[in-house]
């Protein structure tokens, strides 16, 4: 199913960790919780061919995970965490945090990506910070704002697309948001996109081949979804429904294979996680997992 080697690799170089898979989870043994220091981010492998290998003990699901360029992220209020990889053996994990610093505004309901050396960080459940946007840029070790959204925003999702930075849905004030826009990274302007079919906060969202996805999450009116629907980024017409998740789901992860599968693991459902495939042929198809997690949340890829 085009899976290819996500979160298969134990590399001791940067470039090796690419595409490798991690997810924010509790891990179990018989039933039961193995011990608190099971409960953190790990490297997951949805093939199976390695088991769960936990790189740090730590992690909110208020907060947010992101990889990027062999570093790994965890941020929560005003601080964010890093752990560099290279040259460390998963196996002998969990590992303390290499950095820990201040960041600009509180950051609890704000979504990030990162790409490239940058971590971009958006919105928060803080109504003073909600619409503000900050990129942490490895090689300087530090902060820069950048143009505040339109729409203050948390619970929302963001990605990078080319030389822009798209944000999706979300809520603020006890409203939840139908809209998106985006962030052109060189002119530092901010413009609207097609408005979402319906409401969305802690959905997830993937690009692939120029498409944007954006599935499950959660409604006022419905509660958990899981609905899926894709918005040409070429055309910037109208978003188009897609055949829907076995599972409805929120706060999961989702990624998009290099055959053109969108892969939807994780985050609240009825039971315990479960990983789904939206096969080219339109049909989710669930993979039988290896691994038991009571939890398993907000997965994300490394990026380089």
């Amino acid at each position: 199913m085009g899976m290819g080697t996500l979160g298969a690799v134990s590399p001791a170089t940067q470039d090796g960790f690419k595409g490798t898979l991690f997810a924010c989870g509790e891990e179990l043994k018989n039933g039961s919780a193995i011990s608190k220091k099971r409960h953190g981010i790990y490297q997951v492998d949805l093939q199976g061919q390695r088991p769960p290998m936990p790189w740090v003990a730590h992690y909110d699901v208020k907060g947010f995970i992101s990889a990027s360029s062999g570093s790994l992220f965890f941020g929560l209020d005003r601080k964010l965490h890093m752990l560099k990889l290279q040259g460390r053996n998963p196996k002998s994990g969990p590992f303390p945090w290499d950095d820990i610093i201040f960041t600009p505004f509180e950051v609890r309901q704000s979504s990030a990506c990162a790409s490239s050396q940058k971590l971009y960080i958006a919105g928060s459940e803080d109504p003073i910070s909600a619409h503000k946007v900050a990129v942490y840029d490895e090689a300087s070790q530090r902060f820069y704002a950048l143009n505040p959204m339109t729409q203050k925003r948390e619970g929302h999702s963001s990605l990078l697309w080319e030389n822009n930075l798209v944000v999706v849905g979300g809520f603020h004030d006890g409203k939840s948001l139908d809209s998106a826009e985006f962030l052109d990274l060189r002119s530092g302007k901010w413009t609207a996109m097609p408005p979402l079919p319906e409401p969305l906060y802690f959905h997830a969202t993937s690009i692939c081949e120029n498409k944007l996805f954006a599935a499950g999450g959660y409604l006022e009116t419905e509660g958990r979804s899981n609905r899926v629907w894709s918005l040409d980024l070429g055309a910037m017409a109208t978003w188009e429904e897609l055949p829907p998740m076995i599972s409805p789901r929120d706060d999961h992860g989702m990624i998009a294979t290099e055959d053109g599968s969108l892969v939807a693991i994780g985050g609240n459902r009825p039971g315990p996680p479960t990983v789904e495939v939206l096969q080219r042929g339109g049909k989710w198809v669930e993979l039988g997992l290896k691994f038991n997690f009571k939890n398993l949340d907000k997965a994300t890829i490394m990026n380089l």
